[in-house]
């Protein structure tokens, strides 16, 4: 026998569809301040609630540092302890998580990198660009190169 799940008054008519219907996975995309978080939040609360999966079998990824504190708070005043226990991560963390895993397990790959941003790309082009080349042309310059060993591949 299924257990029952929660009630969400709070959630407009879509938002409790979302958090009720649990037979599908989801991709939720919405505009800001449309109550994705909230949605979210009440869904894996209910998926806990009805023993659906583990907290740790349950994925949940955002774009944004913010937005990742956010939900695992939500997660977890939704769902208490067991929501604690989600995996909660940006979409850039979890891969990054994802190489470092299998950079472990080859023997052939370094596990010891580090992952640069496009600000962290632009200090290190101007520690290497000479004073006689602006920044831009060394910019280029890199790109160019790309795209000439994305052409021989």
């Amino acid at each position: 026998m299924e257990k029952q799940g929660l009630e969400f008054v709070e959630l407009n008519a879509q938002q409790r569809q979302v958090a009720e219907k649990l037979n599908e996975n989801i991709l939720l995309l919405a505009p800001a301040g449309t109550g994705k978080t909230n949605t979210l939040a009440c869904r894996i609360a209910n998926i806990l609630a009805q023993d659906r999966a583990l907290p740790e079998e349950i994925l949940c990824l955002t774009f944004t540092n913010k937005a990742c504190r956010e939900m695992r708070e939500r997660i977890a005043m939704r769902a208490g302890e067991a929501g604690s226990r989600v995996v909660v991560k940006t979409f850039h963390g979890f891969c990054y998580d994802v190489i470092k895993t299998e950079a472990k397990r080859h023997s052939d790959l370094f596990s010891d990198f580090t992952i640069f941003d496009e600000t962290d790309c632009q200090g290190l082009l101007k520690e290497m660009a000479e004073p006689e080349w602006p920044l831009r042309s060394l910019q280029n310059l890199v790109a160019q190169l790309k795209e000439m060993r994305a052409a021989r591949e």
